[in-house]
């Protein structure tokens, strides 16, 4: 696997399968690590303590990663009530903050970003499945994706810094190969 600058916040988003144990180990030493309640891995990565919050109920867990109204306590009477992955799309209005929502719902894997794009997520292949992350350049790495020059020309050449997908011939999703930017605000499923 290609090395990534650990320095500061990144997280990885794994499905529940087999395969997310063998791409763990490829992320280790990895400060943090949660599990599904299947007992593979689920979130690794590198996050200020206060920053994560995590409520579980079952097979159920649902965590936040910035700054969110809701500790552990709402969260597991969310993950109590919470049947599918799609009973979360309208949660994230209803909780303040500035947070990635993160939810493992009976071996179902969600990630949410943010509607501002603060908190965005990349996902691509990873072997047999995909795979999110905070960070473009971890998820490159773990993927063994290289950089796509041209798009990476043409978002430094935009006038406009805030470039949106319409604004740009290629899009305006990452400058990696083999993978994209999920938009804002859109929840990025995790198949296994």
């Amino acid at each position: 696997m290609k090395q990534f600058d650990r320095a500061g916040e990144w997280l990885v988003v794994l499905p529940d399968h087999v395969a997310s144990v063998v791409l763990a180990e490829k992320l280790e030493p990895a400060p943090q690590r949660v599990d599904h309640p299947s007992g593979r891995p689920w979130l690794i990565g590198s996050w200020e303590s206060a920053d994560f919050r995590i409520g579980e109920a079952g097979a159920t867990k649902i965590a936040t990663l910035g700054f969110s109204s809701a500790g552990p306590q709402r969260l597991a009477q969310i993950a109590a009530r919470t049947r599918r992955v799609t009973d979360l799309d309208s949660l994230g209005g209803k909780l303040p903050g500035c947070f990635h929502l993160l939810a493992t719902v009976d071996g179902v894997t969600h990630a949410y970003g943010t509607l501002s794009g603060l908190r965005k997520l990349v996902y691509g292949r990873a072997g047999e499945v995909t795979v999110a992350a905070t960070r473009a350049d971890v998820l490159a790495a773990l993927t063994g994706a290289g950089i796509d020059e041209e798009r990476l020309l043409l978002r430094y050449s935009s006038p406009k810094p805030s470039c949106t997908a319409s604004t740009l011939p290629y899009g305006a999703g990452c400058a990696w190969w083999t993978k994209t930017a999920a938009s804002p605000c859109t929840r990025r499923a995790v198949p296994r």
